[in-house]
């Protein structure tokens, strides 16, 4: 299941896109041509904090990240990245850096993304969700998709 309609955020369990009228605070993206519409990124970040909800609510107690599976583990890099680049993080998601979100910044952390994964870095299916939220961002997929889990 990925993200490619386009509906007007109603807030997702973990919280509303901050909002400066009708349209989220996006520093970088407003005006850029490649970035999706507001509403299909406020979607998206419904649609994921959804998915984070059920994460966490089916491990009672907290969990370590070497306790998820991948599919959880990609999900909370979605996570990650996209709250950093709706405004509710003032760090990058892998490099830990703060950056508001800037064209160098994205391209930046996307490269951290793409060798930890290329690599088969420990974190690599983390790193696997920030490369398909920003690369869905920025216009380089078309959806933006999650795995499934095995069984």
């Amino acid at each position: 299941m990925g993200v490619s309609g386009a509906a007007a955020s109603t807030g997702g369990p973990l919280g509303a896109l901050p909002r400066t009228g009708a349209e989220a605070r996006f520093d970088a993206r407003m005006g850029q041509r490649w970035a999706p519409p507001v509403a299909l990124i406020a979607t998206a970040w419904d649609d994921v904090q959804e998915r984070v909800a059920a994460i966490t609510a089916s491990v009672p107690g907290g969990a370590d990240l070497d306790g998820l599976d991948v599919p959880a583990r990609y999900t909370l890099g979605v996570f990650f990245a996209a709250r950093w680049t709706v405004g509710l993080a003032g760090h990058r998601p892998l490099t830990g850096i703060d950056s508001t979100v800037t064209d160098d910044a994205l391209r930046a952390e996307l490269a951290v993304a793409e060798y930890l994964v290329v690599t088969q870095a420990p974190t690599w299916d983390l790193a696997a969700g920030v490369r398909a939220w920003i690369g869905w961002l920025v216009g380089a997929v078309d959806d933006l998709t999650y795995p499934q889990p095995r069984g």
